[in-house]
């Protein structure tokens, strides 16, 4: 199954003139976007593509990953910091 690339827009890494309209934080907000978009395709177009064998090791890493995440959670919780007690909607770490 072949993929077709789509090209970046070409404004990715410019921000607009001064006075435009658009603040730095604004365009850092777009461009930050536009990378994360980039990335999610990337990614989304590896495991589209990935062999039977390569989807397995994604998932071990992934959840290899996620039990890394829970530990350092646990062990901060147990520290009695309340700003880091596991959450499980705030796995979304990468």
């Amino acid at each position: 199954m072949a993929l077709a690339r789509q090209p970046l827009p070409s404004n990715i890494g410019k921000t607009g003139p001064a006075g435009a309209g658009s603040t730095a934080p604004e365009a850092a907000t777009r461009q930050s976007a536009l990378q994360r978009g980039a990335l999610e395709q990337y990614q989304r177009a590896q495991v589209e593509a990935a062999s039977p064998t390569r989807l397995i090791v994604l998932l071990y890493e992934g959840a290899i990953r996620f039990c890394r995440i829970a530990q350092q959670a646990m062990r901060k919780s147990r520290s009695g910091d309340p700003e880091h007690k596991l959450d499980p909607g705030a796995a979304n770490c990468r």
